[in-house]
């Protein structure tokens, strides 16, 4: 239980933190200018820069890369199971079937 919390603590605290820092300075432009200056900064900034449209890119990059391959879950104890069950017997005593089925499957 505890385990979990602090696991979900450490994969979106520093996301978190981002977010909490772009939402901040986006409502102190707002604030202070408008949001119809807001927009027409961000529109001309895209449209003529290509640092900007690199970014963006590299940016949905990273969100795909983080769904898929990055953001994994965290694992609790990473030396607990290092080899893994390829033995015959598991951790509990019994058979383990899958291991037996692929090796009856290879002798067939």
């Amino acid at each position: 239980m505890l385990s979990d919390i602090l696991m979900y603590i450490y994969t979106y605290c520093f996301v978190s933190f981002l977010l909490a820092i772009l939402t901040s300075s986006i409502l102190a432009v707002i604030n202070s200018k408008g949001i119809k200056f807001l927009h027409s900064i961000i529109v001309e900034n895209i449209k003529h820069s290509d640092y900007i449209k690199k970014t963006i890119f590299l940016f949905f990059i990273f969100l795909i890369l983080n769904r898929t391959v990055i953001g994994r879950n965290v694992w609790v104890n990473p030396w607990s199971n290092v080899i893994g069950n390829w033995g015959l017997f598991l951790d509990d005593g019994t058979i383990n079937l899958v291991l037996v089925r692929k090796c009856v499957g290879k002798v067939i």
